[in-house]
């Protein structure tokens, strides 16, 4: 069913020159070398240019008058600029701009201190009723709490706007008619080995990479030779410097066993002393396993479901712990549906896994 939010144009990989590139309304644009920091810098502006309302420049970025309010659309403006400077090597950007357009086609050219939680509900009831899931129903709305509440210490509005906007609670399950996403889960080691003669060998070989050592598809993809630490030849480490907890000051290390390190080690001598292992993005990777599952006709299954595959196995077989350390987890409650690495843990989940 159709929805009020869309994804954004891909992150794509041009595979002839290494080049990052995003392809909007037919128009390619290449953004620089794949992975890189001005890549991804690049891609988040052009999103968030993408989801900005049609706001006069000249408007958008006046300094406040005393006594009059800005627009709805210039404070989630504004907090998009914020945003491309503070994530500008990071998916989140296009995550805050694509959840604020609905809110901004809706009210973007109402004074702030008129948009309160009615206004916001009904953005969110909308989505609903175009079909929208709750969790995107509800992300629509935390992220417009977020987008004022930075407004307010900004002084660009009055604190009592998010203080309103708060009030509005989130969308319980079974509570409305809004449509549940499917819980990810995980996936037999038979529809993946049925997949595997379908995909390009390094494609193939990262998913078996994804198999044995249980890591998110983006630290697969994104691997470089200088995130190796291969110190120790019984087990050798993958240590991404970008990765999904990297801004709470969280470190991320990844076993690699002797069955990984025997699929990892002609990427590594091909790549030499630095570069990514893998010229393939985590959209392109997905496609190929959708296509590749219609040709060895499985029911279609999608990376990131073999991490908890991988969860599920070592849980019961090692216990909660020994899943906290696989998975790079600190919390117990996120592991059980994210603890330091244990450089023990790691090494016997090695042993026995990867």
């Amino acid at each position: 069913m159709p929805r009020l939010v869309n994804r954004p144009p891909a992150y794509g990989l041009h595979r002839g020159s290494g080049q990052a590139r995003i392809k909007v309304n037919g128009k390619t644009t290449y953004l620089g070398k794949y992975g890189s920091p001005e890549s991804k810098a690049k891609y988040a502006e052009i999103v968030a240019s993408l989801a900005q309302p049609q706001l006069d420049d000249a408007t958008t970025f006046v300094e406040p008058v005393p006594g009059k309010s800005l627009l709805v659309g210039q404070i989630i403006a504004r907090f998009t600029a914020h945003a491309r400077t503070y994530y500008a090597a990071s998916r989140e950007l296009a995550n805050i701009t694509w959840a604020l357009r609905p809110v901004a086609e809706r009210f973007g050219e109402l004074p702030c201190d008129q948009f309160g939680p009615r206004k916001l509900r009904e953005v969110r009831d909308l989505m609903v009723e175009r079909g929208g899931s709750r969790y995107g129903a509800n992300k629509v709305a935390a992220m417009t709490k977020r987008a004022f509440n930075w407004a307010a210490s900004e002084e660009l509005c009055s604190p009592t706007i998010p203080m309103a906007l708060k009030t509005l609670a989130a969308i319980r399950q079974g509570r409305t008619k809004a449509r549940e996403n499917e819980p990810v889960g995980p996936v037999d080691d038979a529809r993946i080995d049925a997949t595997l003669p379908f995909l390009t060998a390094p494609m193939a070989d990262m998913i078996r990479l994804l198999r044995l050592t249980g890591a998110r598809p983006g630290e697969i993809v994104n691997a470089r030779v200088e995130d190796l630490d291969r110190t120790d030849p019984a087990c050798w480490w993958l240590k991404p410097k970008t990765h999904k907890n990297a801004y709470r000051g969280q470190g991320r290390a990844i076993p690699l066993g002797a069955r990984a390190q025997e699929v990892l080690l002609p990427y590594v001598v091909k790549a030499g002393k630095s570069g990514r292992l893998f010229a393939v993005c985590r959209v392109a990777l997905s496609q190929a396993v959708n296509r590749a599952c219609v040709k060895a006709g499985v029911e279609p299954w999608t990376p990131r479901q073999i991490r908890h595959s991988v969860a599920t196995e070592v849980r019961r077989a090692m216990g909660l712990e020994f899943s906290q350390a696989v998975l790079g987890h600190s919390r117990v409650d996120t592991t059980q549906h994210y603890a330091a690495m244990s450089a023990d843990l790691g090494l016997e989940f090695a042993k026995r896994f990867g």
